[in-house]
């Protein structure tokens, strides 16, 4: 009975704090369950067909503008073209995918001096597409390659000069030399990535993302694609993990405060991030909760405190000034940066490589998830946002 008062006089009522506090720290720094070879997505990026359809065209137009003119028996031939529409479908290989295009065109073709013969043409063609990642600092890469051209096919408006077969030889060599088309960067120092995978959804593509939290949460496949641009889905309970290793791993805070943050809620335009403040020295803790507002400023998301309120505590806790301790935490800064780093980013890119290159505008909560829509444009390596 004595035990019992003595730690009543230093605020600990029959629950030892620091037990407590070691052991949640235990469950926030243990290793991840293997990955399952089925496993759900706990951030997944959506890229618009829009999107999708301009970096083929533009990957293909660059290997146009490389080949140049082509010899044929009656003189040379230069073809244009245009791709007009795209399907995706599973494809035959594993991570693969059966990408179906129409195109258009003029295919210019040369006599001699001054003799020149403009013919338009349509046709088609089919190819498997892979994906293949890459590891650097800035994250994971994801890079779009031709694995394999099944069917090139031409139909030419005019018929009196026979140029189908090197038409159709010509486009075959074509789609085989396309430049892998860079779909950005994942994850990386704020975000650390256990595996991507990479498929169709519509006309568009879905980069779905198994980040390292533990546990990880999960986002259902499924709703509309967006109509331009890119959307990215991101588990706040992953977000909670990731805050709840980094707050332990961190330790100390201020004047013996150490942090947990235990919950985080997504609203449509705020979030609510529960706290709780233990000092183990004095043997008591506090909860709180961070009340702030989702916004982007100059391509960033941004995660700011607006109000801190009060909760539960243990007997005996001494009264803390918690806006100061909290609204400057680390931790915010660090859910903001996890799901920032799900947003695609060519910061590091090769130098002139086509890609896509995003910004992000919007920041939301839908139905309890972190939303992050932004635009996204085609072309050479683009700077990454100023904070």
């Amino acid at each position: 009975m004595w035990i019992h008062a003595i730690a009543g006089l230093f605020g600990c009522t029959g629950e030892d704090v620091a037990t407590l506090y070691e052991d949640q720290k235990a469950a926030a720094l243990a290793d991840p369950p293997a990955l399952e070879s089925d496993w759900k997505a706990d951030a997944a990026v959506r890229l618009a067909e829009p999107l999708v359809q301009d970096l083929l065209e533009q990957g293909i137009e660059r290997e146009v503008d490389a080949m140049g003119a082509i010899d044929v028996r009656i003189g040379k031939l230069r073809p244009k073209l245009d791709v007009t529409s795209i399907e995706l479908d599973e494809g035959g290989c594993d991570g693969c995918i059966e990408l179906e295009a129409d195109i258009a065109g003029d295919a210019v073709l040369r006599l001699g001096a001054g003799s020149k013969h403009i013919i338009p043409y349509t046709g088609s063609f089919t190819v498997e597409v892979a994906f293949a990642t890459t590891s650097a600092d800035d994250g994971r890469h994801i890079e779009l390659t031709v694995k394999d051209v099944t069917r090139f096919k031409a139909s030419l408006s005019e018929t009196k000069f026979d140029l189908t077969g090197p038409l159709e030889s010509w486009g075959d060599t074509l789609i085989a030399k396309v430049d892998p088309l860079d779909l950005g960067a994942y994850g990386g120092e704020d975000l650390g990535l256990r595996d991507i995978r990479v498929g169709p959804e519509g006309g568009g593509l879905l980069i779905e993302l198994h980040t390292d939290a533990n546990p990880a949460g999960n986002v259902a496949r499924g709703g509309a694609l967006p109509d331009q641009g890119f959307e990215v889905i991101v588990s706040p309970k992953s977000l909670l993990s990731l805050a709840q290793k980094a707050a332990f791993e961190h330790g100390e805070i201020d004047h013996g405060l150490y942090a947990e943050p235990t919950d985080l809620q997504i609203k449509p335009d705020s979030f609510e991030l529960a706290v709780r403040l233990y000092h183990l020295e004095g043997g008591w803790w506090r909860d709180y909760t961070l009340v702030g507002e989702l916004g982007v400023e100059q391509g960033w998301l941004t995660m700011r405190a607006t109000s801190i309120e009060p909760g539960d505590s243990s007997r005996g806790a001494a009264a803390i000034d918690a806006l100061a301790v909290l609204t400057e935490w680390f931790v915010l800064d660090m859910v903001k940066d996890a799901a920032q780093a799900s947003v695609p980013s060519r910061e590091r890119a090769t130098a002139g490589s086509l890609g896509v290159n995003a910004v992000l505008t919007e920041a939301a909560g839908s139905g309890g998830k972190l939303v992050l829509r932004g635009t996204a444009t085609v072309g050479p390596a683009g700077k990454k946002p100023v904070r």
